[in-house]
């Protein structure tokens, strides 16, 4: 049998103090948790989700999806275990992101940062085309156990459509961790891609 707590980060504010769950795993079974935030945190909103086992051993996935008339889309998710975490000085790189000026064909980019320590850190974000052309930079404060999506994020730096670029991300702070994600959109059908 194993057991995990759940902590929930809400999006855009600080989580010194995030409501938790604790749920169990029977051995050698699987368990789903349907709809997490609103059936186990009451909450309607975007969130990270923060998993410490607290005894045995226990593999987590997500799926994030729209509901339509004629079936689901969306995206798959594994988890990231807090060793891979990006410190001071070390770069996250989000590759093959693309960013359509019009928004009604193409595609967009939205990168997501969560801040895993108990201070506020700079994260800063330097965006780029394929060919290693800066298109312009951004920096963000992110207080403790803080979790951000900036959405269309090519559209902050730059009025023009974007084929193929990427983001590099680096945190000047001292005792920084951190972890990245991208995901890519079709304007046209809004399903997903998760980097």
């Amino acid at each position: 049998q194993a057991r995990a707590r759940i902590d929930m980060l809400i999006r855009d504010q600080a989580n010194p103090s995030p409501q938790t769950r604790t749920f169990i795993v029977n051995a050698g079974a699987s368990t789903r948790l349907e709809d997490i935030l609103y059936s186990s945190f009451g909450f309607s909103g975007a969130a990270a989700l923060r998993i410490s086992i607290l005894q045995g051993d226990v593999i987590a996935t997500s799926r994030t999806y729209n509901l339509k008339p004629d079936g689901t889309f969306g995206q798959f998710g594994g988890t990231v275990h807090g060793s891979q975490a990006f410190a001071t000085g070390e770069r996250a790189l989000l590759m093959q992101l693309t960013h359509d000026a019009s928004n009604t064909t193409g595609f967009r980019a939205n990168v997501g940062v969560v801040n895993l320590s108990a201070q506020t850190i700079a994260v800063n974000f330097d965006l780029r085309s394929a060919d290693g052309t800066s298109l312009g930079t951004l920096s963000e404060s992110l207080e403790p156990f803080m979790f951000i999506q900036k959405d269309k994020i090519f559209k902050r730096v730059t009025s023009s459509t974007v084929s193929d670029g990427y983001v590099l991300l680096s945190s000047p702070t001292s005792g920084a961790r951190f972890l990245a994600y991208a995901t890519v959109i079709d304007n046209k059908t809004g399903d997903t891609v998760f980097i």
